[in-house]
């Protein structure tokens, strides 16, 4: 499909249009104190390795996380430009939304702001996030609550899945000299804030936000593409945003909330947009009580499609959409196809017998591993997709166990399809509290 071309180039022109102003912070003197504890490298990128993982640990005020979030951002991903809202009115509206309703976010906004040498009052930059690959990536997921647990605990499974290219490759142009790769370098971070929930989390882009989220109350929040949705009625302007997008509430709610109702209230209270890629959530407690929230493409309207206790599976299309599996389409050409990956979920969760162990969750995402040629979604050209780590966040140890891509094994010479080779699984446990 030639819509993933489309949405790059969009994202394209956020990142490096002519309202994209490079603000340079090496020389300012920061008077902050750092909420910075660690940033290292925990897996290196050797000879024809894909990723670079890094560990990183705020601890803080909030306003201090920003700013260190901005100089991270800046010093090792080389994100040296802010967006800019169309004009001021828009800016002082932004402000003032976080005022009302996202304090945390507000002071996350201020450090930024003092990071990249800018003044929030009277600024036109847009501080509420920081540009870089501004999607989410396709996935795959299965949630098992504590009732269906063997270990007695919530958990799910994931498998984190994109293109490895290039952005410009992405949309159909030659790669400028010294581009990295999309996903090439994610980070497992730790915030420990002042104020607000402490969050263990990993990040494919953005510092500011997590694919997958879990908070010191064992609260769980993942983000999954929704191509139910569609690219067509996403926001193209992010110079005219307002509100909070969905994956700035995902962070909200990480940030702010201990049970699912809460988290149900800030998504009924808060104006939320997409991103710019069309996403959905899924929202988990520590004793198994679950629901994906998604958005309606006819009428933009929220829907809530709760676990009722039981599994759940979520792939890339609105499961309140299609609410019979036995009636999802059919696409025999591609088995990456988001409706195959979800019957096989289904039919993993319907055969199998007794509880379901840790190693099930990582059986359940090598039904569902992204290692094929070219995805459906993709454009007309050959992009290989790779998943490019799996997860298994647990909720009751407020703990993840993950793995990253490292590179093709081998490549079948008549399917494309790949063999991959995965990092060992790395393992961090989110504590109440850390010293400095």
């Amino acid at each position: 499909m030639r819509w993933r071309s489309k949405i790059f180039l969009v994202c394209g022109l956020f990142i490096v249009s002519t309202f994209a102003v490079s603000v340079f912070a090496a020389d300012l003197q920061s008077t902050q104190k750092s909420a910075l504890v660690k940033d290292e490298i925990i897996l290196p990128r050797g000879p024809g390795e894909y990723m670079e993982i890094r560990h990183i640990i705020f601890k803080g005020t909030n306003e201090e996380i920003g700013c260190a979030m901005g100089d991270i951002a800046q010093k090792d991903y080389g994100v040296t430009k802010l967006n800019q809202y169309a004009d001021i009115s828009y800016a002082k509206a932004r402000l003032e939304y976080m005022r009302r309703n996202n304090h945390i976010l507000l002071e996350w906004m201020k450090g930024i702001a003092h990071s990249y040498g800018v003044s929030l009052s009277d600024t036109l930059f847009d501080t509420s996030y920081i540009p870089s690959f501004y999607t989410v990536p396709q996935c795959s997921s299965l949630l098992i609550p504590a009732a269906y647990s063997a270990n007695g605990h919530t958990f799910y499974s994931a498998s984190r899945d994109y293109y490895t290219a290039t952005f410009s490759e992405v949309v159909e142009k030659k790669p400028v000299p010294g581009e990295k790769k999309m996903f090439s370098e994610a980070a497992v971070i730790v915030i420990y804030p002042d104020k607000g929930y402490p969050c263990l989390l990993v990040s494919v882009g953005d510092l500011t936000f997590g694919v997958d989220i879990v908070n010191s109350e064992g609260l769980s929040v993942s983000a999954f593409e929704d191509d139910t949705y569609g690219i067509t009625r996403t926001p193209k302007d992010l110079s005219r945003a307002t509100g909070l997008s969905m994956s700035q509430a995902m962070v909200l709610i990480a940030n702010t909330c201990a049970t699912l109702d809460e988290a149900r209230q800030v998504l009924l209270i808060n104006k939320i947009s997409m991103p710019p890629m069309p996403m959905h959530m899924q929202v988990s407690d520590k004793t198994g009580r679950a629901f994906i929230y998604e958005m309606s493409p006819d009428d933009f309207s929220g829907h809530f499609v709760y676990n009722n206790g039981k599994p759940q599976a979520i792939t890339n299309h609105g499961v309140y959409a299609y609410p019979d599996p036995n009636k999802i389409p059919v696409n025999e050409k591609d088995p990456y196809d988001t409706f195959n990956r979800y019957r096989r979920l289904i039919g993993f969760i319907d055969s199998h017998k007794g509880k379901f162990s840790v190693a099930d969750g990582w059986k359940a995402m090598d039904l569902v591993v992204g290692a094929v040629p070219e995805a459906s979604e993709a454009t007309h050209l050959k992009i290989p997709l790779r998943t490019f780590y799996q997860i298994v966040l647990d909720n009751e140890e407020r703990s993840i166990q993950v793995k990253f891509y490292i590179k093709d094994k081998s490549i079948d010479p008549v399917t494309g399809y790949a063999e991959l080779i995965f990092s060992k699984p790395f393992e961090f446990k989110l504590r109440s509290t850390i010293d400095r």
